[in-house]
């Protein structure tokens, strides 16, 4: 990484600029911690309303905290809820809408800023255990989104989270990069004296109705476009553009006791309930006319078994019928992928070699490709020709 590629953050913004920048008593230090400055009357404040009202269990706990509360913010909206036992940090850099919920055990803190905060639009909801952290830029969340338990939005660039933004559990949000300086880099007396540089990638932007599943991962630098779905697991180092939906593929492999392969999730769930898995039985049958419109009858058994695939996790109302006249204008993003993603894995079988269905590609005519079976079909055997 470079310098030019990155934003250099002076250390004095940081936490252990305000701590350790000077000779400072341990009462001054623990005050520019929880409240941003060393003031007798405000730490006071601070510790009485807390101490107090912080743990009360109940509607009188709840009661008292929307009374006392409020007094310790920027600006705190009617109807806000705060839990039992939240750690609320430099309290008067930030903002909170309207019927915000901060539920139990949650951390809020504008620590590192003395300007832009913390601002949490109407009606979001911050989950058991999130964490919210300003180190060196401020946070804006977007009115009607969700904060998963245990999530954790930490900027050092900055972060943008647009409204109606559902992040799941778990879920991380920021990521910065320490370098040191100097000569003598490596000594530690240089850590605490203060030459470790922090960089950043820069801001990091989530759109409006973006999905972040549980323990996805944004990187600094990183924008999510509107509407886009960020998938379990997935670690976000590039930016995404509107409506994109960007997941993980696991194939599962189960043994029995005697070490013999029961194929994938589905073979394993077909035995139990003593249906055939239709990899391990016969092709599937069509009639000539429409394996002609298909492309070919592996094309179609392909897609028939990723159907099974879906219809695995579907209600029993809302199962897919393999027939090259079913529709298929209903399924979500996620089942869009999912459907592709097993029909290339069904194909690799068949054909012996790998085969790639450029996800892009199919989705960029999302609304010709998937009307039916048939046309999906047919998409997939125009694109196995040409590659």
């Amino acid at each position: 990484m470079t310098q030019d590629s990155t934003e250099k953050l002076s250390k004095d913004e940081f936490i252990r600029g305000k701590l350790y920048g000077g000779k400072e008593s341990g009462w001054r230090r623990y005050s520019k911690l929880v409240i941003g400055e060393a003031s007798v009357w405000r730490l006071f404040k601070y510790e009485v309303i807390t101490g107090l009202f912080g743990s009360l269990p109940g509607a009188i706990g709840l009661a008292l905290r929307k009374v006392t509360y409020p007094s310790l913010f920027k600006r705190v909206g009617s109807g806000v809820v705060f839990g039992r036992h939240v750690v609320i940090r430099n309290a008067g850099n930030i903002q909170i809408g309207d019927g915000v919920i901060i539920d139990d055990q949650s951390l809020i803190d504008a620590h590192g800023l003395t300007g832009e905060g913390i601002t949490i639009g109407d009606r979001v909801i911050v989950n058991r255990g999130a964490v919210i952290i300003a180190k060196s830029a401020g946070i804006n969340i977007g009115a009607d989104s969700d904060i998963g338990s245990r999530a954790s939005v930490i900027s050092t660039g900055g972060i943008e989270i647009g409204e109606r933004v559902a992040i799941a559990g778990d879920c991380k949000i920021g990521g910065s990069v320490a370098e040191m300086e100097g000569d003598n880099a490596e000594s530690d007396s240089d850590a605490v004296g203060g030459a470790l540089q922090k960089f950043s990638k820069g801001l990091i932007t989530i759109g409006n109705n973006a999905i972040l599943y549980m323990s996805a991962t944004v990187l600094d630098g990183v924008s999510v476009g509107s509407g886009s779905t960020v998938g379990s697991g997935i670690i976000l180092h590039d930016s995404i553009p509107d409506d994109s939906v960007v997941v993980a593929h696991q194939k599962l492999i189960y043994f029995d006791k005697n070490g013999q392969s029961r194929g994938s999730t589905l073979a394993k769930a077909a035995e139990a309930s003593g249906t055939r898995d239709i990899r391990e039985s016969d092709p599937v049958e069509v009639d000539t006319a429409s394996s002609n419109m298909a492309g070919n009858d592996s094309v179609t058994n392909a897609i028939y078994s990723a159907i099974d695939e879906l219809n695995f996790l579907r209600a029993e109302s809302n199962k897919l019928a393999k027939s090259l006249d079913t529709e298929l204008q209903d399924l979500d993003s996620m089942d869009k992928v999912n459907l592709i993603v097993e029909t290339e894995q069904q194909l690799a079988e068949t054909l012996a070699r790998p085969v790639n269905l450029d996800g892009q590609v199919l989705m960029s005519d999302s609304a010709v490709v998937f009307q039916t079976i048939e046309s999906y079909a047919s998409a997939v055997s125009k694109l196995i020709q040409n590659s």
